[in-house]
């Protein structure tokens, strides 16, 4: 396997890599939660939220609990697991996925997840028998697929991962993962024009906040145009990778108010603080946040945040009315 190739198919490893770059959190901790509102958040918590959520602020969000709240259904250790993962942490990673698995030895969500971790580690056996055993539990269950096809692929058998892909005989859940890495596949057999013809399709499928991201797949099609010979378009699709691998502040809005939409309410907290923190001086990125501190509660956080967004722009209607509304709840609640 050439080592290009190589680490295309590593790569497929990633859990719904977002297009989004892991925004870094301030060091003070800016946002107070309660205990109670914190175990509630986290423990209904969806993955696909977990997962856009910055890893750094998440994992501070769960210490804040450690002391406070039981987690006899492993849940919390398995964000925790999953914010390890990201942050190229397998030792931790897989010590809070085996503790999570105490209490979910019937889930395949927990073993795919393991199974994600030994492939990082380069434990590929381990991880193919962590995939059959997310398959004995859910037949179904398309993420494992893609994972045992990828695992396929690093073993230096591509052919029996595209197989495993074409077996599986129903519309995966991710598509434009599946293309993608049904290219990457083809590269290691020298199917070239094929892979390039999957890429193309990855590139139809992609989303600006969820999956594989489209610089991942440039990248990819520029190997294969490399290997195919064509160093103009290998040299295009590397420039392409280049534009859309940072993404711009105009990502940053239709990613947050999709998470408000899914009620992905901490992911899209955590992406507002990153756009306010980005561009501190504007009006817009001061909007989201107060929308999602109020859709998370926390309405001392709301009242500062109104002021701020009140400094820049005194008559702002959002601001203004948050502000009322907050007044107004607390004196009604001082009456009674």
């Amino acid at each position: 396997m050439t080592s290009r190739t190589h680490a295309i198919l590593a790569a497929t490893a990633i859990f719904i890599t977002s297009t989004l770059a892991e925004a870094q959190r301030p060091s003070n901790d800016a946002y107070s939660f309660t205990a109670e509102k914190l175990e509630a958040t986290l423990l209904g918590m969806s993955l696909p939220e977990a997962n856009l959520v910055s890893s750094p602020y998440l994992l501070r969000v769960i210490r804040s609990i450690e002391d406070s709240a039981s987690d006899p259904s492993g849940k919390l250790d398995f964000l925790r697991s999953v914010c390890f993962y990201r942050q190229a942490d397998n030792e931790n990673s897989l010590i809070m996925v085996e503790r999570a698995l105490e209490a979910n030895s019937d889930d395949a969500m927990y073993f795919w997840h393991r199974a994600r971790t030994m492939v990082k580690a380069k434990r590929l056996d381990a991880a193919d028998a962590d995939c059959d055993a997310a398959l004995s539990i859910n037949p179904e269950f398309s993420s494992a697929v893609l994972l045992k096809a990828m695992i396929s692929g690093q073993r230096g058998a591509p052919e029996v991962g595209y197989e495993l892909l074409d077996d599986y005989g129903k519309a995966f859940d991710d598509q434009c993962f599946e293309q993608y890495l049904r290219g990457a596949l083809c590269i290691e057999m020298q199917k070239l024009d094929e892979s390039v013809s999957h890429f193309q399709k990855a590139l139809h499928l992609v989303s600006p906040h969820f999956g594989i991201s489209a610089s991942s797949i440039w990248s990819a099609m520029a190997v294969a145009h490399n290997y195919n010979g064509d160093k103009n378009k290998a040299f295009a699709a590397s420039l392409r990778a280049a534009e859309c691998r940072k993404p711009g502040d105009q990502q940053l809005v239709p990613a947050i108010l999709a998470c408000r939409e899914r009620e992905y309410r901490l992911a899209a907290f955590s992406l507002a603080d990153e756009f306010a923190r980005r561009r501190p001086a504007d009006i817009k990125p001061r909007e989201l946040l107060l929308m999602t501190v109020v859709d998370l509660e926390q309405y001392d956080e709301a009242v500062k945040q109104s002021r701020k967004l009140l400094s820049l722009d005194p008559d702002n209607a959002l601001a203004n009315e948050v502000a009322d509304k907050i007044s107004q709840a607390r004196s009604e609640g001082n009456k009674r």
